[in-house]
């Protein structure tokens, strides 16, 4: 779904319709430049309002969410202005309002409501997958992959740094702390409900509730060679973390809507690799299909929306 809405408006017959909401809004803008225009014409036609009934129609939950990651990758990209996306998204629920319909989509700063919100969104992923992850190690009579288990050591480590960071006797108001802290308890109890509660044949899950000693017991002797590498972002907004249509056990350990105050956040874990400033490095080989399908390999940059490169 990521590549539709990242494809080009050129030759589609209602582009006159998409520009005839763009061109005004970018004369108010001023300056601005082709991909930030190209942008807004995007926009317009992924929201499905032009006209109404068109293939993009009222994104679902699903797409609404990897319509997110095409818009956070959109920024920091090509320096969005902060008010194509807000006045898109207001002309989207007017016109929803209109036709006596519940818009589905909605926009959120991310960036200025979690400390190191890359990463934040990385577990997030994670936690949207938990139940396909939970398959996959199931499968008694499957062969092990070395890459599946330390996909999952790496997010335990990112969620320990994290939550020995942010977490661990802490009792200032920041927010952003606290929103942090409420992410990583949605991640952990759901964590908790489809991996960690039970044994495995094949794969080492860590527990998270004594998370130093289970990382450095089931993890450690692996020397893991993924490395998941959130880049540093000057971007003032970005990704916004919507419920999709996820299962009732992870609806209800979803994390709180984002409180917006402050100014962005840009530090990463230190246990992140940080060799590739502006992506995520990746080594992946013989990942289960289904397990490909949602972020993994090539479909990976769909969802984590950051240059990528993968070595096999």
């Amino acid at each position: 779904m990521y590549n539709q809405f990242d494809g080009t408006v050129e030759g589609d017959e209602n582009v006159r319709l998409y520009d005839g909401f763009c061109d005004p809004l970018m004369k108010q803008i001023k300056e601005y430049n082709s991909e930030q225009k190209k942008f807004c014409l995007q926009l317009i036609r992924n929201l499905g309002c032009y006209p109404h009934g068109s293939t993009f129609f009222d994104p679902s939950p699903d797409n609404c969410k990897i319509l997110q990651y095409w818009i956070y990758n959109s920024i920091r990209k090509h320096n969005i202005p902060n008010k194509i996306i807000t006045e898109s998204f207001d002309d989207y629920k007017r016109i929803m309002r209109g036709i006596y319909k519940i818009s589905k989509c909605d926009y959120h700063s991310y960036y200025d409501n979690y400390k190191e919100p890359m990463n934040i969104i990385l577990l997030d992923i994670f936690q949207y997958n938990m139940n396909i992850v939970k398959d996959i190690v199931s499968r008694e009579h499957d062969k092990f992959n070395l890459r599946l288990q330390e996909y999952i050591c790496e997010c335990v480590k990112i969620y320990k740094e994290m939550n020995q960071n942010y977490c661990l006797n802490k009792n200032d108001e920041d927010q952003k702390r606290i929103l942090t802290c409420s992410a990583l308890k949605a991640v952990k109890k759901t964590y908790e409900s489809f991996l960690s509660n039970r044994t495995y044949k094949n794969y080492k899950i860590p527990s998270l509730d004594n998370v130093e000693k289970e990382y450095k017991d089931k993890c450690m002797l692996s020397q893991p060679k993924l490395r998941i590498s959130a880049p540093t972002d000057d971007a003032e907004h970005a990704l916004p973390l919507l419920p999709g249509d996820r299962d009732d056990k992870r609806e209800e350990f979803s994390s709180p809507q984002p409180y917006n105050n402050e100014k962005t956040d840009s530090s990463i874990s230190s246990t992140v690799s940080t060799a590739i400033e502006i992506g995520c490095v990746l080594e992946l080989e013989e990942i289960e299909e289904e397990l490909t399908a949602i972020y993994m390999l090539n479909n990976l940059m769909n969802y984590f929306m950051m240059d990528l490169k993968v070595k096999l």
